[in-house]
């Protein structure tokens, strides 16, 4: 399986356009309505749990019948893929699968899809490898790895910036969410440092340089699951502030203008990718935080939607 460009990945790990516009909002005020008025600062604590387990609901999906198409057919792919990674994950000291090197870095991105695809395997059904106690350990064997050797505080980042700070941490805190009870608190601490080294706070206090558009979604993404899965609030604050930025419409440069296009790169239109990508992620984060103690209450998020209906609406 060879190593996915940028581009790719960005196409194709992200869900349908036509699920984060309209269906995000609505999406995040039903949640809103279920979960009653947000609580108060002595209940915070309470609410990271809550909203890891969302998350895994965002992420896996729920309330669909393992057995019905298509799902039977896409969770026993799952489970084939993941049957494949195991076999051939072969742990050394630049790499975790031969022919995937963490130098360039996209290799270390790489392994970490893999080991989202087989904890996919392990956390949902109908996969032939739900709850395999062996196929847990050897993702915590590949995580262990990659923490030691590469992904972690003393490393000084090389090569593409986004595997670093977007790509690879995306990826880590979806395995730390549904892993969770499985990792024990070192394992834990290690992947939230991890992050604040790599996506540091001055990331998403300065909206400029790579912390635009699309790309600052996705670094917020990652900061607020960080947060969650290491109980610290204030993470999860600077994220949903630092999405304020991306709201209004812009007259030039990168973002979302009023007529609905989208622009990243300073001049690139990209309503179809990174425009993507950024609804997608705004409509998760939304959902997310919805009716808790983070909710994203910014009036102007609302311009988002508005603006892109026109170009995305069937």
């Amino acid at each position: 399986m060879p190593v996915w460009t940028r581009r790719t990945f960005l196409v194709t790990a992200t869900a349908a356009v036509a699920a984060t516009a309209a269906a995000a909002a609505v999406a995040a005020t039903s949640v809103a309505a279920a979960l009653g008025p947000a609580p108060q600062a002595h209940a915070v604590k309470g609410e990271f749990e809550a909203l890891r387990l969302r998350w895994l609901d965002i992420q896996l999906g729920t309330g669909f019948d393992a057995g019905a198409e298509p799902y039977a057919s896409r969770l026993a792919e799952t489970g084939a893929l993941a049957r494949g990674f195991r076999e051939s994950m072969a742990p050394a000291a630049t790499s975790l699968w031969p022919g995937h090197s963490f130098d360039p870095p996209a290799g270390l991105t790489q392994s970490y899809s893999r080991l989202w695809t087989m904890t996919q395997a392990y956390a949902q059904p109908g996969t032939g490898l739900t709850a395999d106690a062996g196929l847990l350990a050897d993702i915590l064997r590949g995580l262990d790895h990659l923490s030691v050797r590469i992904y972690h505080p003393g490393t000084t980042r090389y090569g593409n910036w986004w595997e670093w700070q977007i790509g690879s941490p995306r990826l880590l805190m979806d395995i730390v969410a549904a892993l969770h009870p499985h990792l024990g608190a070192e394992r834990v601490a290690a992947a939230c440092a991890a992050v604040d080294h790599f996506v540091p706070d001055s990331m998403l206090t300065n909206h400029s340089g790579t912390s635009t558009g699309a790309n600052r979604v996705d670094l917020c993404r990652s900061v607020a699951l960080r947060g969650i899965l290491g109980a610290d609030p204030a993470k999860i604050a600077l994220a949903r502030d630092a999405l304020s930025p991306v709201f209004p419409y812009v007259t030039k440069g990168d973002g979302l203008y009023a007529d609905g296009s989208f622009v990243q790169h300073t001049w690139v239109a990209y309503s179809g990718t990174y425009g993507q990508v950024m609804l997608d992620g705004l409509g998760r984060l939304f959902t997310l935080l919805a009716g808790s103690t983070w909710a994203v209450t910014d009036p102007a998020g609302r311009s988002s939607w508005t603006a892109s209906r026109r170009p995305t609406r069937p």
